[in-house]
């Protein structure tokens, strides 16, 4: 813990490269255990602050020192980075994050840290700053008797000050996003935590599948499964399954016949169970889903999440338990949930797309994309082009006599009788 905390506090220092120092011995030893994975969540860590962080060497026209200042908002959170040039090379950057900053303006927070931070750190001979401020002349006296030198403080007045104050926008974008990453994970660990403890799970759900039902009317019905592992989508391990046993709108028994050829598979490939599936949908659901699984006889907690009041179901019979709403355990419960509804429904959609798009009109012989194109947009069905005669159809841009009379001649046995509207 004391190595991870110094290795944090030199990463946010600037001091990168004790850190990447670190890591790279910590890669090589686990390489040389053969325990590969390890290695490679250290190589992936190296690759990404290699990409936030390494440091860049900007030459700039001048050769004084100069510090730029440029600062983010954020919700609560404001990120200010400070970007500190020796003889115009780029020796350090400086990340500091400032809490309840939602009513502030950059401007001010850019003020108070000039005042706080220079009272003991270097003070270069300009300040560039990516906002005005205010006080600008008094505090510029301050820090000219304290350096005993000029100080000038200015907003970018050069492109080249224009480009490094938009590459420390760039970092700010980047360490917001690599924050907003790191709260999600640690809350998404939380949930898991919670889940264990309030559903009486023997280990921490780590793996969990949810399944959910798509179909319009009982038509294309499909079933979809998607896998969070560790809190985040794992979209190698998705399935979609088209429903082969019912028609019509019953959503149970399709979660059953999905339910049961999924864990057909892991038994029959001697495949781990997951540590926990979530069902889209209530009590009855629920019962269809632990129907499927009691054929197999095995050990797997099966739950269910209903969208009216978000209840988690974990039998049938009994009551449901309600989570806070701001619960990291229901955020979880709803985040795989709905990643599974969107993915039934986006298969839903391509299967109804592939059926409009294949038609009677596939079969008409010497008709092209083109024209079936041109057929679709303009008739608001295939009936209404059976009604059609060769006269009207050739009024259509784009289709002639021979593809008019081709079309007709299709859906009209006695194609000779309509030569009079022709």
């Amino acid at each position: 813990y004391g190595v991870f905390l110094e290795n944090a506090l030199r990463f946010l220092d600037g001091d990168i490269d004790p850190v990447l120092s670190g890591l790279n011995k910590a890669m090589k030893k686990y390489a040389d255990e053969q325990n590969y994975e390890k290695a490679a969540r250290i190589r992936d860590i190296i690759f990404d602050i290699n990409k936030i962080s390494e440091r860049q060497k900007v030459s700039i026209n001048i050769t004084r020192d100069q510090d730029y200042l440029n600062v983010g908002i954020l919700g609560r959170e404001a990120l200010l980075v400070l970007f500190e040039f020796r003889k115009g090379v780029l020796l350090g950057r400086k990340i500091n994050v400032f809490d309840n900053a939602d009513l502030s303006e950059p401007r001010e927070i850019i003020r108070s840290f000039i005042i706080d931070y220079y009272q003991y750190a270097d003070v270069p001979g300009k300040i560039i700053s990516a906002y005005s401020i205010e006080d600008k002349n008094t505090i510029e006296k301050f820090l000219t008797q304290r350096a005993s030198k000029k100080v000038v403080i200015s907003q970018p007045a050069t492109p080249e000050d224009r480009g490094i104050l938009n590459m420390i926008k760039k970092n700010i974008d980047m360490i917001a996003a690599d924050r907003e990453a790191a709260k999600y994970y640690h809350n998404m660990e939380e949930g898991m935590k919670i889940l264990q403890k309030v559903l009486s799970l023997k280990r921490l759900p780590k793996e969990i599948v949810c399944f959910d039902i798509s179909n319009l009317q009982g038509t294309n019905s499909v079933a979809s499964m998607v896998t969070f592992r560790n809190g985040a989508p794992d979209k190698s391990s998705y399935k979609r399954f088209k429903i082969r046993g019912y028609e019509g709108a019953n959503d149970p028994a399709m979660i059953h016949e999905a339910v049961a050829r999924q864990l057909q598979y892991l038994v029959n490939e001697n495949i781990p169970l997951p540590d926990l599936m979530v069902i889209d949908g209530g009590p009855t659901q629920l019962a269809r889903a632990m129907e499927a699984a009691a054929n197999f006889q095995i050990d797997l907690k099966i739950i269910s999440l209903a969208k009216r009041l978000e209840e988690i179901y974990f039998s049938p019979k009994e009551k449901p338990i309600l989570l806070e709403e701001n619960s990291s355990a229901l955020k979880l419960l709803q985040n795989i949930r709905d990643e599974s509804h969107r993915f039934a429904v986006t298969y839903h959609r391509a299967l109804r797309a592939k059926e409009l798009t294949h038609s009677e009109l596939d079969e008409i012989p010497g008709v092209s994309v083109k024209t079936r194109k041109l057929l679709l947009a303009h008739f608001d069905s295939i009936d209404a082009i059976k009604k059609t005669g060769v006269s009207e159809l050739k009024e259509i841009g784009g289709i002639g006599q021979k593809t008019a009379r081709a079309i007709y001649s299709f859906f009209h046995e006695n194609a000779g009788a309509e030569s009079v509207k022709g």
